[in-house]
């Protein structure tokens, strides 16, 4: 299933190409008529990507403020160079209009059988500039989002839905298109948590889920139609999409909302998620278990695209293998938090127990035992006191009790928060 929704994108896109006043008609067609060859030439050369080119050629030809087979060897010059020094534009944005342009020329040099002498050089500019394939710098081990920030947006969300998805989405490293078409039977719950079942580039795969299944089954629990084997797992939740699958533009949005709301200072989009999650696992788990787990081929060269590692997580690979760092070090906030009295499997960093209410962390056990212990206190002290401190003492206590008071509603809010998760 595409999720874009191509055909209705391709459409809008051309409209707006015709109705722009920034662009000649001469170029309008150009461009429309390099898109239908692009298509024509068939596996591989999807509508998404043609409403891409027809875009990215807009800009072209708004740049250059002239006719295609007007520019000179000068114009492309300063457009490679201009290119090359936006800032302003991501490093891949960079490289696509380059690629684009090429592209482009490269198809109106073979299609133009007579040229004049000011466009053949400046076709031979363009098809000599090299472009390389450079990782962005937005890639690098840094801007990946940490287990930390995952949990972070998680408890930032408005639903259960919305929670569920963000934990499922980073714990299955899924690709976007393989999540959001993913419905309610293709989910089987078991001891050890929720196995998924997903369709992607290299076929049907099961994908093991633990970190995210307590949000998953609470999410299931206000699904509206958690009955149906067939309905979307993760649907429209309003009056109008009910329902209906999740739509791209409505993850998209909501993750980027979310970490508004949560503060993350990072760039965070749906892309990023894959990525950041192989890197976490790459120090964990072999290459060929990082390919089944997210889709890819064996060996395959792709995988070096996802995964960025720091210093800091190369060193401490090397300390666990010296057997040098201690599990409880190895940093890894992403894992179950399991009650210890009912051994009920809650989300990562959990305060409180969602089925018996424990406290689950060793904080807010020290904090409780901490109040028990200064209330039996207080009290011995009220009965072996004299006389002449009991007023003093009872002041004491009712100081001890409003402090105490104050401490529980604070933990009392929290565990209300954790129950409505």
């Amino acid at each position: 299933m595409n999720i874009h929704k191509p055909e209705t994108q391709f459409k809008r896109v051309i409209e707006y190409l015709k109705q722009s006043s920034t662009v000649s008609e001469h170029n309008k067609k150009l461009i429309l008529d390099f898109v239908d060859y692009f298509l024509a030439e068939g596996e591989g050369h999807s509508e998404i990507r043609a409403v891409k080119y027809i875009y990215m050629l807009k800009k072209v030809s708004e740049f250059l403020q002239k006719d295609f087979t007007k520019i000179t060897k000068k114009d492309a010059i300063t457009f490679f160079k201009d290119i090359n020094t936006d800032k302003e534009k991501m490093e891949w944005t960079r490289h696509d209009y380059k690629v684009i342009a090429k592209r482009f020329y490269c198809w109106l040099d073979a299609d133009m059988k007579k040229k004049p002498k000011q466009l053949k050089e400046a076709i031979e500019y363009i098809k000599s500039q090299k472009v390389k394939r450079a990782r962005s710098k937005e890639k690098a081990a840094e801007h990946m989002l940490k287990p930390d920030e995952i949990l972070k947006l998680a408890d930032h969300t408005n639903n259960s839905r919305d929670r569920a998805f963000i934990l499922t989405f980073y714990e299955s490293m899924c690709r976007i298109g393989e999540i959001l078409p993913v419905k309610i039977g293709d989910i089987e719950s078991d001891d050890m948590g929720i196995k998924m079942n997903v369709s992607g580039k290299t076929g049907r795969r099961y994908i093991r889920l633990v970190v995210s299944s307590p949000a998953i089954s609470n999410w299931l629990t206000n699904h509206p139609d958690r009955d149906n084997k067939e309905a979307y797992l993760f649907c429209g939740i309003g009056r109008v999409n009910q329902g209906q699958m999740l739509s791209y533009f409505s993850a998209r949005k909501m993750i980027f909302e979310t970490a508004e709301k949560a503060g993350i200072k990072k760039r965070v989009n749906l892309h990023k998620f894959r990525a950041s999650r192989a890197s976490e696992l790459a120090t964990s788990v072999s290459e060929s278990v990082l390919c089944k787990l997210g889709g890819w081929e064996q060996n395959s060269s792709q995988l070096r695209e996802y995964v960025f590692l720091s210093g800091a997580d190369v060193d401490k690979e090397i300390l666990r293998v010296n057997g040098l760092l201690k599990e409880e070090d190895a940093g890894n906030g992403f894992k179950l938090s399991i009650c210890p009295r009912c051994q009920q499997r809650n989300t990562p960093k959990a305060r409180f127990c969602s089925s018996c209410s424990l406290p689950l962390d060793e904080r807010t056990v020290m904090r409780y035992d901490q109040q028990k212990e200064q209330a039996t206190k207080a009290g011995f002290e009220l009965f072996e006191a004299g006389e002449s401190t009991q007023d003093a003492i009872n002041q004491a206590i009712l100081s001890e009790i409003k402090a105490i008071h104050q401490e529980n509603q604070v933990l009392k809010q929290e565990l209300e928060a954790v129950k409505k998760q």
